[in-house]
């Protein structure tokens, strides 16, 4: 059986749709279902840097395999974990961030590899 799970991820640098929409219907869905209801079958990650789409014209582009964590909520009922994205520019090819769930956000612990995702924390 298959769930209605679904992962939404919004670029903060989208210059298509606007990232403060997008949270305006996040904030409304929890409004309306409470958060305990939206994280049974929702989650929603912003990426600062990110544009619309591959290539989106952000300074960060970010790249991941979703399949596998949204195959394995839907068929097993494992909600997604932490997540990594790697940045796919061809000028900064290699980085990688924490994909933090809405409203935290990556942030840089002060130490460690500018370039590195564990050199960041999940922060709101």
């Amino acid at each position: 059986m298959h769930n209605l799970d679904s992962c939404k991820v919004q670029g903060l640098a989208d210059v298509t749709v606007s990232p403060r929409s997008t949270i305006m219907w996040w904030q409304r869905l929890i409004a309306r279902m409470g958060a305990p209801a939206v994280r049974q079958f929702a989650r929603f990650y912003t990426v600062p840097g990110y544009g619309h789409g591959a290539g989106g014209m952000g300074v960060f582009t970010a790249a991941w395999d979703s399949l596998p964590v949204l195959d394995a909520w839907a068929d097993a009922g494992t909600a997604p974990g932490p997540q990594t994205v790697t940045d796919i520019n061809t000028a900064t090819a290699g980085r990688t961030r924490p994909l933090c769930e809405y409203p935290a956000w990556p942030k840089y612990a002060g130490t460690g590899d500018l370039n590195a995702a564990g050199s960041f924390g999940c922060v709101e």
